[in-house]
C-alpha cells in the first residue's frame, strides 16, 4: 500500500491541473488560528485561480469563512451540504464527520492525511479522461492493474467500503456494491470511477478484453489553464 503521507501534495497538484498560474496567496492574520496543513493547502490550491477552482465536488470552505462555533470546527461539506467534516479545536490533528443533523464521529485519519485524501479524491472530477461504472468484481483487477492502493482511512461518505488506488498519472475509486452498510446490495460487483490526467492516460484499459459495465464518463470539469 501507498504511505498517504509520502503523496506530495504540491507535486500532485501539477501533475493534474500543469504548471501554477499564480504564486501563492497570502493568507490574513485572521486566518492564523487554523491548522497549519489546512492552512498550507488553501495556499497551494490558490495558484490555479479562476472561476473553477480545484475544489469543486467537495466545498471547501474559504479560510475566511471557517468559523468556530465549538469544538468541532467545520472546514468542508460534500457536494449537497448533507455531510460535513470539521477538525477539532482543541486538537487540530483529529478529524470528525457527520451527516447532517446526526452526531460527530471521528475519522480514521489525520488532519495532514485527510487532506491528501481529499485532493486526491478531487482529482476524479479534474482528470483529461474518465470511465466509471458498475464493474464485475472479478474483472477488477484488470481495471486496476497498473495501480496501487493508498493506506487512506474509511470515510463515510458517500457510502461504506469505498478504497482509492493510484499510480502517477491514475486515481480510480471503488465502492463496495454488497456487505454491511450496503441499503441495495448488488452481489457481483463493484462501482468503480477512474480517471487519468493525460487524454491516452486510460489506453491500457483498451488492450484487455471488454469490461462489461465500464464506460466512458461524461467530459471532466477542466481548469483554466491560460492566465
Amino acid at each position: 500500500m501507498i504511505d498517504p503521507l509520502t503523496i506530495d501534495v504540491d507535486g500532485f497538484l501539477i501533475d493534474w491541473c500543469g504548471p501554477p498560474l499564480a504564486p501563492p496567496r497570502d493568507l490574513p492574520a485572521s486566518c492564523r488560528w487554523l491548522p497549519e496543513p489546512l492552512r498550507d493547502l488553501h495556499r497551494l490550491v490558490s495558484r490555479w485561480p479562476g472561476p473553477r477552482p480545484y475544489f469543486g465536488l467537495l466545498n471547501m470552505r474559504d479560510p475566511e469563512e471557517i468559523e468556530a462555533k465549538g469544538r468541532a470546527v467545520t472546514f468542508m461539506s460534500d457536494p449537497t451540504g448533507d455531510w460535513l467534516w470539521a477538525f477539532d479545536l482543541d486538537d487540530p490533528d483529529v478529524v470528525y464527520d457527520r451527516e447532517l443533523y446526526e452526531g460527530w464521529e471521528e475519522v480514521d485519519e489525520s488532519l495532514s492525511v485527510f487532506l491528501r485524501h481529499a485532493v486526491v479524491q478531487e482529482a476524479m472530477c479534474v482528470g483529461s479522461a474518465r470511465r466509471w461504472g458498475e464493474v464485475p468484481r472479478d474483472r477488477l483487477e484488470d481495471v486496476l492493474a497498473p495501480m496501487t492502493e493508498v493506506a487512506f482511512g474509511a470515510w463515510r461518505w458517500p457510502g461504506p467500503g469505498r478504497r482509492i488506488f493510484m499510480n502517477d498519472g491514475l486515481v480510480a475509486e471503488v465502492l463496495s456494491l454488497e456487505g454491511p452498510g450496503i441499503s441495495r446490495p448488488v452481489p457481483g460487483l463493484v462501482e468503480v470511477s477512474i480517471a487519468a490526467n493525460t487524454p491516452k492516460g486510460l489506453a491500457y484499459l483498451d488492450a484487455v478484453a471488454e469490461i462489461p459495465g465500464l464506460r466512458r464518463a461524461d467530459p471532466p470539469r477542466s481548469l483554466s489553464q491560460t492566465p
